[in-house]
């Protein structure tokens, strides 16, 4: 997912999936998240024995990603 938002600091990204220690930013149009639905995402594809992760630039947005193995039987 690609977005255009207000971006994320290095530091605001070390803690995004660390749920005693991330602290929610308001968006682009003031919205407030929990950050719960991230986290959640990353336990799920984890569990698939992928990565998840995210690339963002401040005042430019973020790219989340993720990658799962493909295993062919």
């Amino acid at each position: 997912m690609i977005d255009t938002g207000i971006g994320m600091s290095t530091e605001d990204m070390t803690d995004l999936f660390n749920l005693t220690t991330h602290k929610s930013q308001p968006g682009t149009a003031g919205e407030q998240g929990s950050g719960l639905g991230l986290i959640l995402c990353k336990e799920f594809v984890e569990k698939m024995h992928g990565t998840l992760w995210v690339e963002s630039v401040v005042n430019k947005g973020s790219t989340f990603k993720f990658r799962l193995p493909f295993n062919i039987t």
